[in-house]
């Protein structure tokens, strides 16, 4: 998983959160009072976690991986000349991470239930949402819907645990154009390695994302309980984030196996020496 893997997996994260707030807000026109006020609180938490994730793929902003060639900039067309000689030289394609793919498809399933099977995050107008009593029918009632939309903060907390240890691993292919980090009085290129405190930013911002997917799914809870419609899941969920959030065997080293210790000593095999007879 490359730096602009992450960049890319935070981008179709936060849209995410964004259509799902809509959809709230949509259907919370169609509820009464109380109902209403839950599923615009849930839908402001979706709204901090998209923020937080928007945050996160910000903070890549001045630094490429260059192992991934489409962090290239741009480059102009060719000439009719260049191509004349065979000198056009294409920039190998990149078959997208399964991560991407994973992400990019809430999205869309998600902005479908809210501007119809149609449409596409690529489209470049935005139809008119749909009403929110269609949008109850299909999800079966704001019960379904909370429970439905619990999944992306679930997931997206646990993305967030990860996200440090991924970061660091890519760090390798990772430089930065920042011109502080350029050595005075010497030749510089115009792309460094990436320094110690900036991978700690980056760290760092996924930090925020933390409570905030915690606020989102607790509230979406909250809307499933009201409408009577239970969550089995979140109980597995909340037993693996408890699991992850103490450390154990998550981004931990396991301790070397001492050979000395009792019961894993292997025994030796004894070779027989036989005298030659000259």
């Amino acid at each position: 998983m490359s730096g602009s893997v992450l960049q890319q997996l935070a981008r179709w994260t936060a849209m995410q959160r964004l259509l799902a707030g809509r959809v709230l807000l949509q259907v919370a026109e169609e509820l009464p009072d109380e109902a209403a006020a839950a599923l615009r609180e849930s839908a402001a938490a979706l709204r901090g976690s998209a923020q937080a994730w928007q945050k996160s793929a910000t903070a890549w902003h001045r630094i490429v991986d260059i192992a991934d060639p489409r962090s290239h900039p741009k480059l102009p067309a060719p000439s009719y000349e260049i191509v004349g000689r065979g000198e056009v030289v294409r920039l190998p394609r990149v078959i997208p991470h399964p991560c991407t793919l994973i992400a990019h498809t809430p999205a869309v399933r998600v902005g479908q239930l809210l501007y119809g099977p149609e449409w596409r995050p690529e489209a470049a107008t935005r139809p008119d949402p749909r009403e929110g009593t269609e949008i109850l029918a299909d999800a079966r009632g704001a019960g379904g819907l909370a429970s439905a939309l619990y999944r992306l903060p679930a997931a997206g907390w646990q993305l967030a645990l990860a996200a440090p240890q991924a970061v660091s691993l890519a760090r390798g292919g990772l430089v930065t154009d920042v011109p502080e980090h350029q050595t005075p009085g010497r030749r510089n290129h115009r792309f460094r390695p990436i320094r110690m405190h900036q991978l700690e930013t980056l760290s760092h911002s996924y930090k925020a994302v933390l409570p905030a997917e915690q606020a989102s799914a607790e509230s979406l809870l909250n809307v499933a309980g009201q409408a009577g419609v239970p969550v089995p899941r979140a109980l597995l969920d909340a037993a693996a984030h408890r699991t992850l959030a103490a450390g154990l065997d998550w981004g931990h080293a396991r301790k070397p196996v001492r050979v000395d210790q009792p019961g894993l000593r292997a025994p030796q095999p004894q070779v027989r020496q036989r005298r030659r007879s000259l």
